[in-house]
């Protein structure tokens, strides 16, 4: 929530990320817009590398399980078609 009756914010259009189409930051009282640009950039930025999270990375375990899982639903599938086509 925004209080007081003057606030100063920089919004960050088109930031040809994947991840963000637009990031907003509201100054302090004590920060200038004009202050020192390429500090605010900086401390935007860095700001953004800490709350974002790398994309999750599944486990070993569970890729080798889903694969086991494909693998016995081919062999389940393919005993199907062979008994069908003795029966038929």
């Amino acid at each position: 929530m925004i209080k007081g009756t003057h606030r100063h914010m920089v919004i960050l259009k088109n930031t040809e990320s994947p991840l963000f189409e637009e990031a907003y930051f509201i100054l302090r009282d004590r920060a200038e817009p004009n202050d020192r640009p390429d500090d605010m950039v900086a401390e935007a930025n860095r700001i953004i590398a800490a709350n974002v999270l790398p994309p999750a990375q599944k486990p070993k375990r569970e890729i080798l399980w889903r694969i086991l899982f494909f693998l016995a639903g081919l062999l389940a599938g393919g005993v199907g078609a062979a008994l069908l086509s003795l029966v038929a």
